[in-house]
């Protein structure tokens, strides 16, 4: 049996000499254990590196930018069903989101008399939905996206969109027959001469194409038009139509003055007369 003291001899030689390692000739003991250190260091990475490649794969970004960015997009959105925004500008869009984006067609030229409200956007970490009240003359529905969210090193991307259901639209309120020319000059025409009262760049008595009482009712409240609206120059960028019965349809004007965008909707009526306004109504 060893002695106490010649097992504690053995196992430290066993430590200092790297459990019977042999040393090459000219080399210390403590050279051999520095190059034994530098060794594992090599081909171990940094424990901070392993955790910094961890956190750009799956970072832990604040749900906050992720509710700013749903909300972005849902903004957005309707621009680009109705036409007026490319897809590659809407916020926040993964090339397979865009991609996914492009299959789906966006409204038909008819279908873009429905103007789209936001209303809530709802959600948490990768899930988002979008509600939108949809309107088409006197008629409405509510309607709904979705949106999937995914954390990147740069930010929260959008991965892929459920777009609403727009057979729904068309349900609520079938798309009209294209409009006759006559009343499509009438609407024109009216609503032209709307705008140069409104802006009060004329007097009610050069409104045209409406029905006296309709003129009586806009002469009454003449509009109060502050000196830099007036400088304005409002022009209609697109007239839409919409079918309400055989002898009525509803025009929704897009309008532009520079600094603002919306829309003028006129009821008109086909009358001895021709096409005349019965009811004109502005809105977003």
């Amino acid at each position: 049996m060893k002695q106490p003291g010649s097992l504690l001899l053995a196992t430290a030689c066993l430590f200092a000499s790297g459990c019977g390692a042999t040393t090459p000739p000219g080399t210390s003991t403590t050279t051999a254990r520095a190059e034994a250190r530098a060794a594992v260091t090599v081909s171990s990475p940094p424990a901070r590196s392993r955790t910094v490649a961890a956190h750009d794969a799956n970072p832990r970004l604040p749900i906050a930018s992720a509710r700013m960015l749903a909300a972005a997009f849902a903004a957005a959105y309707p621009r680009y069903l109705t036409g007026r925004l490319p897809a590659q500008r809407l916020p926040g869009l993964t090339p397979a989101a865009l991609a996914n984006l492009e299959q789906t067609r966006p409204l038909s030229p008819r279908q873009r008399a429905i103007h789209l409200r936001l209303r809530t956007v709802n959600g948490e970490d990768g899930g988002w939905t979008i509600t939108y009240t949809a309107t088409l003359g006197a008629r409405r529905t509510t309607i709904t996206a979705g949106l999937t969210l995914i954390p990147r090193s740069g930010g929260w991307q959008i991965t892929r969109i459920t777009p609403p259901d727009l057979d729904q639209l068309t349900a609520v309120h079938p798309l009209a027959p294209a409009p006759p020319s006559a009343l499509r000059g009438a609407a024109v025409a009216f609503t032209r001469s709307y705008l140069a009262y409104t802006y009060a760049h004329a007097p009610a008595a050069i409104l045209t194409h409406l029905t006296a009482r309709l003129r009586e009712q806009l002469a009454a409240r003449p509009p109060s038009v502050p000196v830099w609206i007036r400088a304005l120059h409002p022009q209609i960028i697109n007239v839409a139509f919409a079918r309400l019965n055989s002898t009525v349809w509803l025009a929704i004007a897009q309008v532009t003055d520079g600094p603002d965008r919306y829309t003028i909707q006129t009821t008109l009526a086909l009358d001895g007369r021709g096409w005349t306004a019965i009811h004109v109504t502005t809105g977003d």
